[in-house]
C-alpha cells in the first residue's frame, strides 16, 4: 500500500511500521462479520495469505476478501474441505480458547465503560490515575496517549488543514498503549491481570 501525503507525520510513520505492528495488532473473534479471513492477523498462525500463500484461498474456494463469519456455522468453525493438509494444519493449531461468538463484534481490543458525568469522571481518574495497579498504570498511559494523539490532531486541523477521521486517532491511541503493555514484563499472573491484558491482546510473555 503506498503511504498517503495528506495525512499527519505520526500517521505516516506508523504507516512506515506497518509490518513490524502487524504481528502485535490482533483481531478477537466475536461473529467474524469485520475481520478478513486471509489477511487479518486473528489466528495464532498469523495472516494465513502471508504463511500459506494464494494457494489456500483457490483452494478453498473462496475469495481474497472473504471474511472468518464465512467458516462460521451455529457457533462453530466449519472449515471447508477439511481434510485438506494446510486446513489441518490450521485446525492443529487453532487453540480450543479461540471459538467464535455470534452474539458479538469483532474487536481489536476489550475496551468499553459507560462514560460517567464531568465530575465523576474526574474523581474516577484521580483515584485511578494514584493506583500501582495494572488497571491504573494502563488507565495513565491511555491518558498520557490521548493527550498525545488529540493535540497532535488539533495542530494538524488548525495549522494544516489536515484531519483523520475519529476512529483513526482512536486506533492510533490503542495501538501506542497496546505497543507500551507488550514490552511489559514479568506482571503478576492474577486473575484480573490476565483478564485486562488478554482483552488488550498482550501476549502472555509479559507474565512472571
Amino acid at each position: 500500500m503506498k503511504i498517503p501525503t495528506d495525512c499527519s507525520w505520526t500517521f505516516r510513520k506508523l504507516l512506515r511500521l506497518r509490518t513490524v505492528a502487524f504481528p502485535f495488532i490482533t483481531k478477537i473473534i466475536g461473529n467474524g462479520e469485520s475481520t478478513f479471513l486471509w489477511l487479518d492477523n486473528w489466528h495464532p498462525l498469523g495472516s494465513l495469505f502471508s504463511k500459506f500463500g494464494n494457494g489456500i484461498v483457490f483452494n478453498l474456494g473462496r475469495s481474497l476478501d472473504a471474511r472468518v463469519s464465512s467458516i462460521i456455522a451455529d457457533g462453530c468453525w466449519r472449515w471447508p474441505r477439511a481434510r485438506n493438509a494446510i486446513v489441518q494444519k490450521i485446525i492443529r493449531h487453532t487453540p480450543d480458547n479461540l471459538v467464535p461468538h455470534p452474539d458479538r463484534e469483532d474487536t481489536k481490543c476489550n475496551i468499553s465503560r459507560d462514560p460517567l458525568p464531568l465530575r465523576d469522571e474526574i474523581s474516577w481518574g484521580l483515584a485511578t490515575g494514584r493506583s500501582k495497579s495494572v488497571h491504573g498504570l494502563i488507565f495513565k498511559l491511555l491518558f498520557a496517549a490521548s493527550i498525545y494523539f488529540l493535540w497532535g490532531e488539533r495542530n494538524n486541523r488548525i495549522f494544516k488543514a489536515k484531519r483523520i477521521p475519529w476512529q483513526g486517532v482512536f486506533d492510533l491511541i490503542v495501538e501506542n498503549v497496546r505497543a507500551c503493555l507488550c514490552g511489559w514484563r514479568n506482571v503478576e499472573r492474577t486473575r484480573e491481570n490476565v483478564r485486562i491484558l488478554e482483552g488488550w491482546c498482550v501476549p502472555s510473555v509479559v507474565f512472571m
